[in-house]
């Protein structure tokens, strides 16, 4: 079911674009300006949302946030597919930032129901069938959007409808009502509200920085990484889709497989600082490649970074009780929708400096700022590793 849900969500990218400028044309508006408006609308409006859908799971369960979740895309996609004017699209992005909370359900449900050694593969499998339904949603669309335009956002808005039936018909509650929360408490709904309640404790607030360093880094190769390689190495447009979609292959290959061994034979911490170092050693070599053959053998190496995220997760995971779980799923995606938002600007930012500035190659700068924050997030992680062992899940909240 996630892999259908992250099909939906990546069938309507090859399509956004050329709607967005087919839009713009009529209304006179530059279509450069609003991608990024659109793009920035959605992660505000996620930040914003992502902890009361925490809040939300914590009381009434995962199962009706997901649900939420999944009929608030369907819409969107319908509204986005009859959308009249660039007006209606933006509504459209931040009705579906709003509810973008199926991961944390999704999230939230896996660790409910795994204990031990289990919530790192599980997680890691998880992020797997996202990553696999990223992949296979682009291919679907591309093609989708060649026979009509707005078929793509119809066919998400009916992949959404029918992992909603899914839910709705087979999938059963996780979070017992006995363990559920008690009462609203509005304040940790607030983004900074939740994450400050969230991060008093010492082992969540390293992590926590991990996971804001590590998830602002994310937005360095993604933001440019098309424009990057056509620019230094002369790829064409048909190349770069392929290697990312070698690396989104990899990414999976890296979640699903390699996870669950590394967790088991050298922790949780220790896979996260290796995932980060990848990822670290990784920009690096692509701010310094000398040809595009050098920059293509970095992506597995890039991709073995992938198992940071899992790894990150379960140690989050395990410092919070259970009836705590969807609070936390909701304050990291709030830190990611955050770092979705302000990453494209600030790397956008370095990639612009570096062109002022005459530097031989634009984008090794914001791939090397990349890699400055991933070092700080290993450093940090590497000595949050010497924090004491998980903490009891059933231990009622403070």
């Amino acid at each position: 079911m996630a892999a259908l849900d992250a099909m939906s969500v990546g069938i309507i990218v090859p399509a956004l674009p050329h709607l967005v400028e087919q839009l713009a044309g009529s209304d006179g508006a530059d279509p450069a300006v609003w991608l990024a408006l659109l793009a920035a609308a959605w992660g505000a409006a996620q930040f914003l949302s992502a902890p009361i859908m925490g809040v939300l799971a914590d009381r009434f369960g995962r199962r009706p946030v997901l649900l939420a979740a999944l009929a608030g895309l369907a819409c969107d996609a319908l509204f986005m597919a009859l959308a009249p004017s660039l007006g209606w699209l933006l509504v459209g992005r931040l009705i579906s930032g709003a509810l973008a909370a199926s991961i944390i359900a999704c999230s939230a449900y896996i660790i409910d129901v795994s204990a031990g050694d289990e919530l790192a593969r599980r997680l890691g499998l998880l992020g797997a069938a996202w990553s696999a339904g990223f992949i296979a949603g682009p291919a679907l669309g591309g093609a989708l959007a060649d026979l009509h335009l707005r078929l793509p956002f119809l066919v998400c808005g009916a992949s959404a409808a029918v992992a909603w039936l899914y839910a709705r018909f087979r999938l059963k509650e996780s979070l017992p009502i006995e363990r559920r929360s008690t009462g609203l408490v509005w304040r940790r709904a607030v983004p900074f509200g939740g994450l400050t309640a969230l991060l008093r404790r010492r082992a969540l607030r390293t992590h926590g920085l991990v996971l804001a360093l590590a998830a602002l880094a994310d937005q360095a190769l993604p933001t440019f990484f098309v424009l990057y390689v056509l620019e230094r190495y002369g790829w064409s447009a048909s190349a770069a889709g392929l290697a990312l979609m070698g690396l989104g292959a990899a990414r999976v290959l890296a979640q699903a497989v390699a996870v669950a061994p590394l967790t088991r034979r050298y922790g949780e911490p220790a896979t996260l600082v290796f995932g980060l170092l990848c990822l670290m050693l990784a920009l690096v070599v692509f701010a310094v490649a000398p040809t595009g053959l050098v920059f293509g053998l970095a992506l597995p190496i890039y991709a073995a970074g992938a198992v940071a995220a899992p790894a990150l997760m379960a140690i989050l995971a395990g410092r919070v009780e259970r009836e705590q779980q969807g609070r936390l799923q909701g304050a990291s995606v709030a830190v990611q929708g955050a770092a979705s938002a302000v990453g494209p600007l600030l790397f956008g930012a370095a990639y612009a400096l570096n062109s002022q500035n005459g530097v031989p190659h634009r984008g090794a700068g914001a791939m090397l700022l990349g890699a400055a924050l991933l070092a700080v997030a290993a450093t940090i992680a590497h000595a949050a590793a010497r924090v004491p062992p998980r903490m009891p899940r059933a231990r009622s909240e403070p």
